[in-house]
């Protein structure tokens, strides 16, 4: 057998044969983005403050982002670009397919993104997607005064 770049080629008596080099399998990570906003403080009566599903731009960044790097996706640089980007329905729902990694997935309403980074290995929202194992992601962006 001989390996020469990104194929494979036998030889043998019958001749030849030639496979392409499958590309990693995809797996998905599906979830809902959902908005919290208005006063959430305690009190009486009870305060208006409400959840709801929105549409929102959704960005895969890979690899992860470190928070010394995240002044550059908050300010809209292009010095981090998406790896991937996909929109939530009306009713928050997206779905994208990504190879198995680790990610930083945030949700962009209006000129907020979320969710904040807050790690303490120093980065920015990882996720972890293993291979054959579809994942949930849900994510919250919290605009209420709580």
């Amino acid at each position: 057998m001989i390996v020469a770049g990104a194929a494979v080629v036998a030889l043998g008596c019958g001749g030849t044969v030639s496979e392409e080099e499958s590309p990693a399998p995809l797996v998905e990570v599906h979830g809902t983005v959902t908005l919290k906003d208005g006063d959430c403080m305690p009190g009486v009566p009870p305060p208006p403050c409400s959840k709801h599903p929105i549409s929102a731009r959704v960005d895969v960044y890979e690899p992860v982002v470190s928070l010394t790097r995240s002044e550059s996706i908050r300010d809209g640089a292009p010095a981090v670009a998406s790896f991937r980007t996909v929109s939530s329905d009306a009713q928050g729902r997206f779905s994208v397919m990504l190879p198995a990694g680790r990610y930083t997935i945030l949700a962009t309403y209006e000129q907020w993104r979320f969710p904040r980074p807050a790690s303490p290995d120093g980065e920015w929202a990882p996720v972890s997607v293993e291979p054959n194992a579809p994942a949930e992601l849900d994510l919250l962006l919290d605009l209420s005064s709580d």
